[in-house]
């Protein structure tokens, strides 16, 4: 039986969350032993465990869910938008759902590994204090059925975010807001993860994918995890929050040939290095005014 929550104003700490409804099986199969899903007072949590000993060290809010809502969405329900792996619906006040659109044979193969992914990740950002900037959620396989046709049997669960209206900050608190977020993406790149659809090279801009809320700005479209180093991408990933700053604010208008080319003229002298790593060449380059930097470093 679920224990009631009625402490006001309080959130809930790991033996209340454990108490609640077990709902791992509907995102991890039998061979994880490092993590638990539980739904506590209409809210889903990740608990880490220990693996040898299976006792819980700690946890993480993933999103609010409302008992009784309806299983099954539909196309007259409010649509907010599509990313890389399907249409995303509103599912409640605080929750978004997402229709797969990929191969079932992949995704049946794939979807456990990515919720552990994300669940590895999700704790990492935690721990790092910057867990607020990045919208993650699961792949639900609870409706898995192999033998049906339907791709929409298995869905992907987040928090639903709430964009702000158009114009409805001021420059210079847009700017605090998208500075705060670069920085967080700048300690995820130095954590050896990157966003896996935002800035992929100098090149690459997807910026739809960092969304304006009141509360700040949020990076989305995370279904598949982020990307890490493997080796090849070692670069790109370190620099990635650089593309990103100067792709929404470039450098005294330049155009972004011009910041973009400056780049990678010292990419091709400086094979394998990333300017991360370089800070006086980032000085350097922001004192020319080739490129933005950000004023918190």
């Amino acid at each position: 039986m679920q224990e009631k929550f009625n402490a006001k104003n309080r959130p809930p700490n790991l033996k209340e969350i454990i108490k609640g409804q077990d709902i791992t099986q509907h995102y991890l199969d039998e061979t994880n032993k490092k993590f638990k899903i539980y739904r506590y007072n209409n809210t889903i949590y990740a608990v880490r465990c220990d693996e040898q000993t299976s006792q819980p060290i700690d946890f993480v809010k993933m999103w609010n869910s409302h008992k009784g809502e309806k299983n099954r969405i539909t196309e007259q329900e409010a649509y907010l938008g599509a990313g890389v792996f399907g249409k995303v619906y509103k599912k409640t006040e605080d929750k978004a759902v997402k229709f797969s659109n990929i191969d079932k044979n992949y995704r049946d193969h794939e979807e456990v590994k990515k919720n552990l992914d994300i669940l590895n990740t999700k704790f990492l950002l935690k721990e790092n204090k910057i867990e607020e900037f990045f919208v993650l959620g699961l792949w639900n396989i609870k409706k898995r059925n192999k033998d049906s046709d339907n791709k929409d049997d298995v869905f992907f669960y987040m928090p639903q975010i709430k964009k702000s209206p158009t114009n409805s900050l001021t420059e210079k608190t847009h700017r605090l807001m998208f500075d705060k977020s670069i920085w967080a993406l700048k300690k995820l790149n130095e954590l050896g993860y990157a966003h896996p659809d935002l800035a992929n090279d100098c090149e690459h801009d997807s910026s739809q994918n960092i969304i304006e809320t009141a509360e700040g700005m949020r990076f989305i479209d995370i279904d598949d995890g982020f990307k890490s180093k493997d080796g090849t991408n070692d670069v790109v990933i370190k620099d990635q929050w650089l593309y990103a700053y100067n792709n929404n604010y470039p450098p005294n208008n330049l155009t972004p040939d011009k910041w973009r080319s400056d780049i990678q003229e010292w990419y091709k002298n400086n094979p394998g290095k990333s300017l991360s790593d370089d800070p006086s060449t980032l000085l350097n380059f922001y004192n020319k005014k080739c490129f933005h930097y950000l004023n918190a470093l």
